[in-house]
């Protein structure tokens, strides 16, 4: 869009056309682009801009505030209501049952819920203490300081938890996770 761009050839007027082409087509995954990677794009360009003039060369300047970008259209929240949560639950294998009833119970991250170790559940006080989250096959913290806390364990909950404990679906394993694939997860490391 911009490769036949010569430096000194950023002017507003070019750039607004590059705003608009970037607005008015799809990626390559046919998904439109939102106006915060729009604003996203510019700023990479901005930042090549500056090192450019900081090595001398001639370029105009030009203001975020001078280019009109597109508007955020609202998106609609996709979501299950408790209906087609129980359904899910149901109709999946374990421990993808409980995976699904605990995500939906507590609205937890994936990542938490894949971490959580048999220690974090607490039957007695009725809580799940998430400490931990799972991203590519590593176990650190979880995606933000407010997701680290404990969360309630409500009886339907408590039960579904404690029947998969029991069932042959739960593997020990050495690292106490809750859901693991074999005894030693070597995928999962601290």
């Amino acid at each position: 869009m911009l490769g036949d761009c010569a430096l000194p050839e950023l002017t507003t007027k070019r750039l607004q056309s590059f705003v608009t082409t970037l607005a008015t087509t799809r990626m390559a995954n046919g998904k439109e682009r939102t106006r915060k990677t729009i604003e996203n794009i510019l700023l990479t360009l901005s930042s090549i801009v500056s090192t450019a003039r900081a090595w001398g060369y001639t370029i105009p300047t030009v203001s975020l505030s001078d280019l009109s970008l597109p508007q955020d259209t609202p998106r609609r929240s996709r979501f299950f209501v408790l209906r087609d949560m129980r359904r899910i639950a149901q109709a999946a294998d374990e421990p993808l049952g409980t995976i699904c009833f605990l995500l939906s119970a507590t609205g937890m991250r994936i990542g938490e819920v894949l971490a959580l170790r048999v220690q974090d559940l607490d039957f007695h006080r009725k809580l799940i203490k998430v400490r931990c989250s799972t991203y590519a096959g590593q176990i650190g913290t979880p995606k933000s300081k407010a997701s680290i806390g404990d969360l309630p364990m409500p009886p339907a909950l408590e039960s579904r938890l404690k029947r998969y404990l029991s069932s042959r679906h739960y593997r020990e394993n050495d690292l106490g996770l809750l859901f693991a694939k074999s005894p030693r997860p070597s995928l999962l490391r601290e």
